[in-house]
């Protein structure tokens, strides 16, 4: 359990938990290694209280030396305390420096002051359509997408496909199914009948977030559906259409620096 916990990490098992990942069915769905990390967790926390107890319980039963037992159980006891901050060591200092804050870009704080320009109610249909993105401000990790909490639910819709597999989402909001539905067929409409449908849900607008990395990523690909761990980012189908092609060629579009467009059909 400690090896599989370690997941993709830098260790000499990322070899062997990658195989896992990619041979064993069903393995994959463990996308997040702290899931095994509990099951450890139970066990110690179990097994490893009942030891210390037989053991502490045993050194007090000794009748030789009983005074030399009482020490050794004395400096136990200290110890079995020094033991969850031993196995906590990663912890100081942002887990081993795998967590630290980062700043949005200015860009970001632009379009936000945009989109708090648009009438109540109005919102704006964010690409890619994708729960999990990769953003160049932080370091490429694919990580759960932060629009929705940076510009706010009433101002964005965000996608939440998980994009693993088969597995596309567990969504059970009527609203959301039938946008995800348009989204990923759209590029079969006219653009007229794209804006048009887009309004009905009170979308008046596309926020494209690019990334270099990504090709035809400042064109807003219609859908968005592998991860290249080569790349760290999200790759797309060379099939598929642009946004930039889908839409009226009268819209208005916003550039934010290379972090974000918005394309505008108020």
């Amino acid at each position: 359990a400690y090896i599989t916990a370690l997941g993709l990490a830098i260790t000499p098992f990322r070899s062997f938990n990658l195989f896992l990942y990619d041979h064993v069915p069903m393995w994959n769905g463990l996308r997040d290694s702290h899931k095994i990390a509990g099951v450890l967790a139970l066990v110690y926390a179990v097994f490893g209280a009942l030891g210390v107890e037989a053991s502490i319980q045993k050194l007090n039963s000794l009748q030789v030396r009983s005074s030399l037992a009482k020490e050794v159980s004395s400096i136990a006891e200290v110890m079995v305390l020094i033991v969850p901050i031993a196995f906590g060591m990663y912890m100081w200092g942002g887990l081993h420096n795998q967590l630290h804050p980062v700043e949005y870009p200015k860009e970001w704080k632009e379009a936000k002051a945009k989109l708090s320009t648009m009438p109540e109610g109005h919102r704006v249909l964010v690409l890619p359509w994708h729960s999990y993105i990769s953003l160049p401000f932080n370091q490429n990790r694919l990580t759960a997408s932060p629009l929705e909490s940076y510009f706010g639910k009433d101002r964005v819709l965000v996608g939440r496909d998980v994009g693993i597999g088969r597995v596309h989402d567990q969504e059970t909001d009527q609203e959301y199914r039938e946008v995800d539905t348009f989204v990923t067929s759209a590029y079969r409409m006219k653009p007229e009948d794209v804006v048009d449908t887009l309004k009905s849900y009170d979308i008046y607008g596309v926020l494209i977030v690019t990334n270099p990395l990504i090709e035809n990523a400042s064109e807003g690909v219609t859908k968005w559906t592998e991860f290249s761990e080569a790349q760290s980012a999200t790759t797309t189908e060379a099939s598929q259409k642009v946004w930039i092609d889908i839409l009226p060629k009268n819209v208005i579009h916003s550039s934010f620096g290379d972090s974000l467009i918005l394309i505008d059909f108020q």
